[in-house]
């Protein structure tokens, strides 16, 4: 009896929990015809290529040429556009359409062309920024794609690469937008006198005589956009009732990435664009549309970008009477800057990971401040230590990491000393023991302080035992 009502009651959660699951997300590809030269702008191929990809992945997917009638955005829950100017959305039943489609909380994807619109002032409040005619250029170039919000679930996981496409610049952007990613542009910047003149102008004379880009702008490529939205709903014969209304938030996401259709082959913009479109749609799973083996590492070491540590020592040239084999790498350790051996045989490392930002007040946007941990989060304590790693089963590779001593700004350098180890961490100069013999320091002295720290890039440094019994260092310019 008490088996059978078991497997009853087994049964019933089955069921129960089944019902829990989101139906299937819907989707429809607005693409339009080819207007590019070879292996750019080829939406038809996108549209041939992704409908049946997005069923295959659990989608329900359509599409087409043109923009969707009414009776197909009732059946849709995130419209893609990907076709040249395909902002332009006709006054009339199209742009009622899809005023009613965003007001029940329809989502929006925008990649590339479909950015540009001929009414860009009424677009962009519609997806949080659009080309803007007379003063959006472009540049079709090498582009070096920055990824600026690490937290968003769009872009987790994702780390920087170069890529082929074409860089959208001085587009007209909404304050209200949120910046993803973004790339260096060909745009001479005005400090307004601040700044190095001579590296400017040496940039700009790049610029000019070549497709190239200035390191002193840099703007938008990805971006999410939400607007909650009021619109009258219509009685039976199509007449507005203003007092009747009804509304929702919508979600938009923009990928100006996209000009080579061989770049949605691309692991990092393919899984940004898949995100987006589960992100616009409000799924609970963000990687719903994504295989297992397109995340991860897959993003953090993506075609273009940083090689795997696996992987890069075929980039790097070794003497002929050395080998090479790897003993340590992320997530074990985070940018390291030192490292040194004891008499145990194990490996210190001074960690770095805030390098070269630190806890100080960015002076631009926290979008822009890519290398920073946490942009925007100054009040806090900061994340540089010094590990110790050990290899435990003896196969020459760290398996076991203890924190010998956190909470250090900016550290750069060290050397053993006594029961601890001294640690150059500008302005300071700190001495970090162990009293108690559990591989902890559990005493600070500040040894020396007051040393320049107003470029991090040229701070102390490279700490060296001499034979006479001083310590050394590099200090400045």
């Amino acid at each position: 009896m008490n088996r059978l009502l078991f497997c009853l009651l087994a049964s019933s959660f089955v069921l129960t929990h089944s019902s829990w699951a989101e139906a299937p997300l819907r989707l429809f590809i607005r693409a339009g015809a080819k207007s590019h030269g070879p292996g750019a702008h080829d939406f038809p191929q996108f549209l041939k290529e992704w409908v049946p990809m997005l069923k295959e992945r659990g989608a329900q997917a359509d599409g087409g040429m043109e923009f969707p009638t009414k009776e197909q955005l009732d059946k849709t829950d995130v419209l893609i556009l990907h076709a040249q100017e395909a902002g332009n959305i006709k006054i009339g039943d199209e742009r009622k359409n899809l005023m009613e489609f965003l007001a029940r909380g329809g989502g929006l994807v925008v990649i590339h062309a479909a950015a540009v619109s001929r009414d860009h002032d009424w677009f962009k409040t519609i997806t949080g920024g659009s080309w803007k005619f007379g003063q959006t250029k472009w540049l079709e170039a090498p582009m070096s794609l920055y990824f600026t919000d690490h937290e968003n679930p769009i872009t987790k996981d994702i780390t920087n690469f170069d890529i082929d496409d074409e860089i959208y610049y001085d587009m007209d952007l909404l304050p209200e937008v949120k910046i993803l990613a973004a790339a260096y542009t060909p745009n001479a910047k005005d400090t307004g006198g601040k700044g190095n003149k001579e590296a400017q102008q040496r940039a700009a004379e790049a610029v000019a005589k070549k497709k190239a880009v200035n390191i002193y702008d840099i703007q938008p490529q990805m971006w999410t956009y939400e607007r909650s939205t009021s619109f009258p709903t219509r009685d039976g014969n199509g007449d507005a009732t203003p007092k009747d209304e009804t509304g929702s938030t919508y979600r938009a996401f923009t990928c100006i990435p996209g000009h080579y259709h061989k770049n949605f082959s691309h692991n990092g913009i393919r899984t940004a664009i898949l995100r987006g479109i589960a992100w616009a749609g409000k799924r609970a799973n963000i990687d719903e549309l994504c295989k297992p083996n397109e995340l991860g590492d897959a993003l953090r070491y993506a075609e273009g970008g940083c090689p795997s540590p696996q992987g890069i020592v075929k980039d790097l040239e070794v003497h002929p009477e050395f080998d090479l084999s790897l003993v340590a790498a992320e997530p074990l350790i985070n940018k390291p800057m030192n490292i040194d051996w004891d008499e145990k045989g194990r490996l210190w490392v001074v960690e770095t990971p805030e390098y070269p930002n630190g806890l100080r007040q960015a002076n631009v946007e926290a979008w822009k401040d890519s290398g920073a941990v946490k942009p925007g989060q100054h009040e806090r304590q900061p994340l540089d230590c010094v590990s110790i790693l050990e290899d435990t089963n003896a196969d020459g590779i760290m398996d076991k990491k203890t924190v010998f001593a956190d909470k250090i700004e900016l550290a750069t350098s060290s050397v053993f000393y006594k029961n601890g180890i001294i640690v150059c961490a500008a302005p300071d100069i700190w001495f970090f023991e162990d009293t108690d013999g559990d591989d902890k320091a559990d005493k600070r002295t500040k040894i020396y302080t007051n040393l320049g720290n107003r470029d991090t890039h040229a701070v102390i440094n490279n700490l060296r035992w001499g034979l006479d019994g001083w310590i050394y260092a590099t200090h400045g310019y």
